[in-house]
Parts: structure tokens; C-alpha cells; sequence
């Protein structure tokens, strides 16, 4: 592969792979493409930078001065330049000069790196170099509108540099079929087969039920393709789009048209640089068309919940009291310490357990947030009898770690949650001997991750993986010792400094063991649970939103990444010599917003103030603390959600559905998103309600109907009275038609009010009555009807197709 006569045992690796597909998580994917971009994305990533190393230490053993040099000039270094001076002094002994090649090839195409030969010509120098390691990871390229509209010449220089990155390392291109076409045509003469096979444009394979999931049934994107689809003539310049949504950034805009409308088959763009339109495709007008059925479907069932009469007052008023105890102050309590809370229950007086979770739960919390944001959902988790357990779930098909516990102060919470991350089970069957010695280069050098990640607890003694886990281990154990201590008043400082220090190792260990997992591609879900917030919402004399949401705010940034460097510590970290020791970002000024690297659910039953929790998480999110004046110019980007919608239900449906062997339908999760208040009902309805299935098939109408018939009725139809709640909860156990009569003795209420409710319930469709006797239309559980397809009326006005084809 390159012009050098060395036949040592340490010649490059062989040629790797390059192929294209139309599926996958980019790692670089620009708006701007140059090939400098796309070199320094890929080489600020931990394992090309990880790969760098090794490739320089490897060419650099067992040869003498001058036969490294020859190596690297046969990679295309000159010889007198940055990269073989830096090199010279790493043979030399200077450890410093590795982090400070790795800081050159980051750099490449700056002003200031003073290059004597084009930065491209080190850029593809350095990809030649990462031959002389082993690389295992593959380095995704996702192109783009953005790409086909580059340049000629630029382009030519990018693919340059994708052929000989592929020399070294495995390389995928992802983008569109139309992406594939052009790189066909184009460049069909140099690049493989397997990247410019062309085949027709699959674009309209897209369902319309896939379409919701991807682009949504509001937000910007679909604003834009109402925007080009009330033209006239269905199309408009790109300028008078960009003009219309002149309130958001001109890169949102291109984004989500190219990366929701045009990919998905929706719009299309055409015309010249400088004369482009956008036109609303077949496909778009369908969406639009969809969209606006389910507007309607969606209004008559709110005028149903909303406009239903009103139940009489005569009935008893029946206050929620404490379950034991005086609500009086208590302090939150410690690892080792009893306590009784106002509702009689207690912290035991041992260390507490990390208890697994159900199935149901654990999908739950998976499922309800989105991805690397925050949810806040009302639905009443059933309090532990010892409020000081953590609890622990893991979807092994999915490698999501969720981890869970009840907050009632900043330090008990965060301790919680460290011990779970920590828990034996972790390291039994989610960091495994095997997954962890993927960290064993990184762990063993030590440098990098602990100025990207911060690791904490990572000494220059430790040389792998392994070794690291039986520190944390012992940190963990001496985290629990400190509470215990508190528990017994065993400690010489002062309280208040005791409490702080605990909280601040809670908070290193656990943000240390979210930066391991992620490390390794884990996903993980924290979920924060309030389940006596509307009871006793003051019990610490404040808002328990209000300590939540500081919690939250205060571990958010370290449980965080701007690419592989951890926002606390970039933004907020006061003490210089922490600052010093930390590695700069490259920051993209078209995407300027760090990520958590963690899931946060927080559930509760919060009454009507669902919408205050959610707001006060996202106003201290959103401000976390004091920027130090040195900080780079990036800002924390947190979604927070109150609302789940139907592909937030999808999710929990799909998951909780393959669990028992069954396809979601289309029918399945419309039926559960309308009857079932949150995804958290959903998932413990289907936990509950079905048994196992041997062989898959789909679930059906009935089986639906069983799932929901076993929740209590107040956990039913969002917004709606407690006595139409009771009415449904009623007709869903009972495989009979009822009278009205019967109706209401067994629902516990009024005949008067079945008769003030049934008209309505039956022009909304959801109940027929026939001869005086009343039935839910949906499929009954006996023989007869086990098989059918009874729905309620109005979701037969079109046919529905499978939902199993849309899993994530």
C-alpha cells in the first residue's frame, strides 16, 4: 500500500473496507464539506485519536531513527515538518509530544498550525499512518443535500480523502439512493462497486405510518412542507423558504427540509445554485392529507373527553391523609440510617439494595424520554417500602442500562443512583470482562480520557480495564461507608461539610461510570421518581420540583459531551488547574450544543402540575451554573417533554409487545394511545394483561382490550370525568352487554349519570347500544370474537397497516 521497501512485522495492516449504505448513525456529517472538515470530525474522536497512538508507537518499535522517518515519509510527512519533528521527540522519550501531534491532527487547516506543506497532504498522511495500527471501529460518513452541493473541486478532495482513510480503517458512506447515484455518476470511474451500485430511488417505500414516525406530525419540518404545499403551483424558490422561516437559523431550515422532506421523499430541490426551488412531491401531499385526518380524529375525541356533562356533587369527598407519621421536618436520611417519612415508610437501618426492576418498568423508563433529553410524566409509581432502594434494568436487546430511584434530597438521590450504576449486576451482564477490554489501551495510557472524559479515580498505577472496575468498586464501597458514618455521627468535620463531600463523590462516581458506559456505546436511562409529590409536595419546606430540577441542573454538565469532552468541566469548572488539565474542543460553529450522554425519566404523580415540574426542570437546565470567562463558545442542549405522543406509545408498545412475542399493530398503539393516560400505563397494561406467546404473531384487538381492563379506571382517558372513566373500565372487564341498569351498579355510579354520559360515548363511536343494552366496540375476549377486528367507529374509516416495520 505504500512505496517502502520494509518488510518487518510492522508494516501497515491491509487494505480495509469501503461500502455505502442507506442506514446508519453517521459519525461525520457536515453542512459545510471540505475534506479538512471531515479529518478533523473523525480525528477528534476518541478511538481515531486512541488509533493514532498506537499507529506511531508501532511504526516507531524496534527501528532506529532513520527507519522511522522513512515510514512516516513513505505515509506522505515531510520529512522536515511538524508531524516527524513531534515524532522525533516521542522516540526521544517526550510524552508530551504524542498529545501534541494528536492536538496537530486536529488542528489541520488552521492558520496557526504553520504547516510547510498543504494541510490536505498531512491530512491523507495521517490517515496512511492509522495503518500501522489495528483499527476496530468503522467510521460512518453520512452524506447529504448539503454534500451533492458542494463544489467539484472540493468534492474531489473529499473522496480523495475517503479512499485513502479506507486504505486504513473500515468505511461506510450512508446517505440516500439518490446520494448513491451521484457518487455513481460522478465518481463511478475510482470508486468500488459496493459505494456506487445505483438502484432506483426507493424513496417512496416509505409508509405513511414509518412518515410519522420520522418526521413527525408537527414542528418545523412539517411547517415547511405546509409552507411549499399552499403554493399554487406546489413549489417556491428556496430563498422565499428561507425568508418565510427567517425566525430560525438558515442551517435548521436546510436541515430539516434535506434531512426530513427530501430524504424521506416528500419534497424535492432542483435548479442551479443561486436559483434553487423546493417542490412538494405526491407523497407530500398525501402526508399533509394524513395529517389533517388524524387533526380531525384528534378533535373529536377531545370534544368527547372535554364536553361530557357534568357529574353531580352529592357524592362523599374522601381526603388523602398520611398512611403514619406527623408531617413535621426530617431531615433526609442517610446510607445505614432508619427513618420514617410522613407516609410511615422507612431507610432501613443497613445498606440499601439495588432491587431489579420488572420488565414493564424498565421499558417504561427506557422508552418515555427522548433520546439524550428529559421527560416529566404524571403517573403515580407505587412507593418502595424502603425509599432508600435503587432500582436496576437492563435491555440487553437494545444495550440500554436504566437505573432508578426515589429523590428525596440531592445527596440520598445521588448516592442512589452511583450505587445502581455501580451495582454487581453491572459488571455481571452490562460491563463485561469482554466489553471492557475494549477500554484497555485507553485506560491503560490514562491521559486522554482523563482530559477529555474526566475520569475520576483513574491513577497512572492502573493499566486496564479490569484493574479500574475493582477501584471504582471500592469507591463505590467507600461512598456507603461515608453515609454510614453520617447515619452514626462518626465523621470530624462539620456536618454540613460532610454532606458536601458525600454528594460530590456521589456525584464523580456517577458521572465517572456514565462516561464508562458510554465509552462503550451503552445507552442509559436515570429515572428520577416523585411517587408522593402530590400528597406531600412541601415536605422539605420547598418545592421538591425546585431541589429536583438543582439536582438535575447541577449533574446535567457532567453527565454531558461536547464531542468527547465534558461540558462541566469546559463551562463551569472554576479551579484553573482542573482547566489546564482538560483538552480543548474544536468547536463547529454550525452546531454549537453539547448532549447529554444519558436518558433522564422523572415520574411522579403530580396532580396538575405536571406542566410547573417540567417547567422549572427546564428554566435550571437551561442555566445550569456560573460560565467560566475562559469557556468555550457552546451552550447545553436539553429537551424537556410533559406530552407523550403516539410514537412515544409506539416505542412502549413495540418493546412490551416483542417481550410477549407479539407484532404492534397500527391499531394496537392508536387503541392504547387513546385509552391509556401515559406510556408508563401502557407498558404495566401489557405486563400485566398478556401472558407469553410461543409462537410471534400479531397482537389483536381483544388482547388490547384485556390490557387495558387491567388498569384501575383512573389511569384511563386523559382529561375525562371519573365517571366516564368508570363507564369504559367497566364495559373493558365484561364480555357482555350490559343495561344500563346493569351498567351503573357494576361502575358504582348513578344510573342518571350512564343516561347523561351514553349519548355521547355512542356518537363518538366508543359505545354501541342496541336494544337498550350497552358493549364497548372493541373486540370481546370470549371465543367468538377473540379473532375479529372490532374497533371503535371511528378508527375504521381507513384501513391501518403493521407497526412491527417501524421498530427502532
Amino acid at each position: 500500500m505504500y512505496d517502502t521497501d520494509d518488510t518487518t512485522a510492522h508494516e501497515p495492516t491491509e487494505k480495509r473496507s469501503l461500502r455505502f449504505a442507506t442506514d446508519l448513525e453517521a459519525d461525520v456529517s457536515l453542512t459545510d464539506w471540505t475534506a479538512l472538515r471531515v479529518h478533523r470530525v473523525i480525528f477528534d474522536e476518541t478511538e481515531s485519536q486512541f488509533a493514532l497512538l498506537e499507529a506511531l508507537q508501532t511504526a516507531a518499535d524496534g527501528v532506529d531513527i532513520l527507519e522511522f522517518e522513512h515510514r512516516l515519509s513513505s505515509c506522505g510527512f515531510d520529512v522536515d515538518g511538524s508531524v516527524v519533528k513531534l515524532a522525533r521527540r516521542r522516540v526521544a522519550g517526550e510524552r508530551r509530544a504524542l498529545w501534541d501531534l494528536i492536538r496537530y491532527a486536529r488542528r489541520l487547516g488552521h492558520d496557526e498550525m504553520g504547516q510547510p506543506q498543504s494541510a490536505l497532504e498531512d491530512a491523507l498522511a495521517f490517515t496512511r499512518l492509522l495503518g500501522y495500527s489495528n483499527p476496530q471501529q468503522t467510521i460512518a460518513i453520512g452524506l447529504n443535500a448539503a454534500f451533492r452541493e458542494t463544489r467539484r473541486d472540493q468534492a474531489d478532495e473529499i473522496i480523495e480523502y475517503v479512499l485513502t482513510l479506507s486504505e486504513s480503517v473500515d468505511v461506510v458512506l450512508g446517505g440516500s439512493e439518490i446520494d448513491r447515484v451521484y457518487l455513481h455518476n460522478y465518481y463511478g470511474d475510482i470508486l468500488p462497486s459496493s459505494v456506487t451500485n445505483p438502484c432506483n430511488d426507493t424513496r417512496n417505500d416509505y409508509s405513511i405510518t414509518t412518515l410519522v414516525d420520522v418526521v413527525g406530525t408537527d414542528g418545523l419540518a412539517v411547517e415547511i412542507l405546509r409552507t411549499v404545499g399552499e403554493t399554487e403551483s406546489g413549489h417556491m424558490a428556496y430563498s422565499a423558504l428561507q425568508s418565510a422561516f427567517s425566525q430560525y437559523d438558515r442551517t435548521t431550515v436546510s436541515r430539516r427540509l434535506n434531512e426530513k422532506l427530501i430524504e424521506y421523499g416528500l419534497c424535492e430541490k432542483y435548479g442551479a445554485r443561486g436559483n434553487l426551488r423546493i417542490e412538494i412531491l405526491d407523497k407530500g401531499a398525501l402526508y399533509l392529507e394524513e395529517l389533517a385526518k388524524e387533526k380531525e380524529r384528534q378533535k373529536a375525541l377531545q370534544d368527547y373527553v372535554t364536553n361530557t356533562p357534568k357529574p353531580n356533587h352529592n357524592t362523599r369527598v374522601i381526603t388523602d391523609r398520611p398512611r403514619g407519621g406527623r408531617e413535621d421536618d426530617h431531615r433526609p436520611t442517610a446510607e445505614g440510617e432508619a427513618s420514617t417519612t410522613p407516609d410511615g415508610r422507612v431507610r432501613l437501618p443497613r445498606y440499601h439494595g439495588v432491587d431489579y426492576l420488572s420488565y414493564a418498568e424498565t421499558v417504561s423508563a427506557a422508552k418515555t424520554p427522548p433520546k439524550k433529553g428529559v421527560s416529566v410524566t404524571n403517573y403515580p409509581v407505587e412507593p418502595k417500602s424502603d425509599r432508600g432502594e435503587a432500582g436496576w434494568g437492563y435491555l440487553e436487546d437494545e444495550n440500554t442500562l436504566v437505573v432508578s430511584a426515589e429523590y428525596d434530597s440531592a445527596m440520598s438521590h445521588v448516592v442512589m443512583i452511583a450505587r445502581a450504576l455501580l451495582d454487581p449486576k453491572t459488571f455481571d451482564q452490562v460491563l463485561t470482562e469482554d466489553r471492557l477490554a475494549e477500554l484497555d489501551g485507553l485506560i491503560e495510557d490514562g491521559t486522554y480520557v482523563r482530559g477529555s472524559r474526566n475520569l475520576g479515580w483513574l491513577a497512572d498505577s492502573v493499566d486496564s480495564a479490569g484493574e479500574y472496575v475493582d477501584v471504582l468498586e471500592d469507591a463505590r464501597d467507600e461512598l456507603l461507608d461515608m453515609t454510614r458514618s453520617l447515619a452514626h455521627e462518626d465523621y470530624e468535620c462539620e456536618t454540613s461539610e460532610y454532606l458536601s463531600r458525600i454528594t460530590k463523590t456521589a456525584m464523580g462516581l456517577a458521572g465517572t461510570a456514565f462516561h464508562v458506559l458510554d465509552l462503550l456505546d451503552i445507552d442509559v436511562v436515570w429515572e428520577a421518581r416523585l411517587p408522593d409529590y402530590n400528597r406531600h409536595p412541601e415536605r422539605y419546606g420547598e418545592d421538591n420540583a425546585e431541589l429536583l430540577a438543582t439536582t438535575l441542573a447541577k449533574n446535567a454538565p457532567i453527565a454531558a459531551t461536547y464531542g468527547n469532552h465534558v461540558v462541566r468541566r469546559l463551562l463551569f469548572e472554576d479551579r484553573d488547574e482542573k482547566r489546564r488539565q482538560s483538552f480543548d474542543p474544536v468547536v463547529d460553529a454550525s452546531n454549537p450544543y453539547a448532549n447529554l450522554i444519558a436518558s433522564i425519566s422523572v415520574v411522579g404523580d403530580f396532580g396538575n402540575r405536571a406542566d410547573h415540574v417540567a417547567g422549572v426542570i427546564e428554566d435550571r437546565l437551561s442555566n445550569p451554573g456560573e460560565i467560566h470567562e475562559d469557556a468555550p463558545e457552546i451552550a447545553l442542549k436539553v429537551p424537556v417533554v410533559v406530552e407523550h405522543g403516539p410514537s412515544t406509545v409506539a416505542r412502549v408498545t413495540r418493546a412490551m409487545c416483542r417481550a410477549k412475542g407479539l407484532d404492534a399493530t397500527r391499531d394496537a398503539i392508536r387503541l392504547f394511545s387513546g385509552f391509556a393516560r401515559t406510556p408508563y400505563d401502557v407498558a404495566h397494561a401489557i405486563g400485566r394483561g398478556l401472558s407469553q406467546e410461543a409462537t410471534p404473531r400479531e397482537i389483536r384487538s381483544s388482547e388490547v382490550r384485556l390490557s387495558l381492563a387491567s388498569l384501575p379506571s383512573k389511569r384511563l382517558l386523559e382529561d375525562a370525568t371519573p365517571t366516564v372513566r368508570a363507564m369504559i373500565s367497566t364495559l373493558l372487564a365484561t364480555n357482555l352487554s350490559l343495561s344500563k341498569t346493569e351498567l351503573a351498579e357494576k361502575a358504582g355510579i348513578s344510573t342518571q349519570s350512564v343516561r347523561n354520559h351514553l349519548p355521547t360515548l355512542v356518537a363518538m363511536g366508543l359505545v354501541d347500544e342496541t336494544e337498550g343494552q350497552c358493549r364497548l366496540n372493541l373486540s370481546f375476549t370470549d371465543e367468538q370474537e377473540r379473532h375479529k377486528r372490532i374497533l371503535p367507529s371511528f378508527m375504521l374509516t381507513e384501513s391501518f397497516t403493521r407497526a412491527s416495520s417501524l421498530r427502532r
